[in-house]
C-alpha cells in the first residue's frame, strides 16, 4: 500500500489502513524501552499517537509532509517525553538523557558538576533552567517573569540554555 493510499484510507476509517499503522508499533516500542517505559504504557502512548494522526488527517487544512511512520514516530516520541516528565520529577540532566539517550557523557555527571556548570551559565540561563526544571514553572509564566516576548521565545531560550549546559558539562567531564 502506498503512502497516499494509506493516508486516504485512514481518512476513511478503513480497518486495513489501521492494521497497517499498527505495524509501526514495534519501532515506537523500541524507543520506549530505551526510556524504561512499560509495555502497557507504550501501547497506550502508541494508541494516543494513532488518534492524533487520525484527528489531524480529518482536518481539511492538514497536509502530511512526511511518511505516516515518521509522523507517527514523532508524535509517539513527544507523547513519551511528556509521559516521562509527568511520571517522575525532572531535572535538566534527566531531560537531556531522555532526549539524547544514545549519548554517553551524561552518565558520569555528578550533582557537583551540574551545579558548577549551572553557575558558569550566567544568571539568565541559570534562572530559566532552575525555574523550569526545579520549580516546575510553566514557560508562559516564565516568559512574563523573565521578560521574554512570548512563550515560544522562552522555549527557544530554554533550549539554547540546555545546550550550553550540556556543552559545559561535557567540557567539565573531559
Amino acid at each position: 500500500m502506498s503512502e497516499k493510499e494509506l493516508v486516504a484510507l485512514l481518512r476513511l476509517k478503513n480497518p486495513k489502513a489501521f492494521k497497517q499503522v499498527q505495524q509501526y508499533y514495534r519501532m515506537c516500542r523500541n524507543l520506549a524501552r530505551k526510556s524504561n517505559i512499560s509495555e502497557e504504557d507504550s501501547k497506550d502512548l502508541f494508541q494516543d499517537s494513532v488518534i492524533v494522526l487520525y484527528e489531524n488527517l480529518q482536518k481539511p487544512d492538514f497536509k502530511l509532509s512526511s511518511k505516516v511512520s515518521t509522523y507517527l514516530y514523532s508524535v509517539f516520541q513527544n507523547k513519551m517525553y511528556a509521559f516521562v516528565r509527568k511520571a517522575k520529577p525532572t531535572d535538566p540532566i534527566q531531560d537531556e538523557k531522555i532526549m539524547h539517550y544514545d549519548s554517553e557523557p551524561e552518565s558520569s555527571w555528578s550533582e557537583e558538576k551540574i551545579l558548577q556548570a549551572l553557575g558558569e551559565l550566567g544568571n539568565n540561563c541559570s534562572e530559566l533552567i532552575s525555574a523550569y526544571y526545579y520549580h516546575r514553572e510553566r514557560l508562559k509564566t516564565l516568559a512574563k517573569e523573565l521578560g521574554y516576548s512570548s512563550e515560544n521565545t522562552a522555549k527557544q531560550a530554554k533550549y539554547k540554555c540546555m545546550q550550553k549546559l550540556k556543552n559545559k558539562l561535557i567540557r567539565l567531564s573531559s
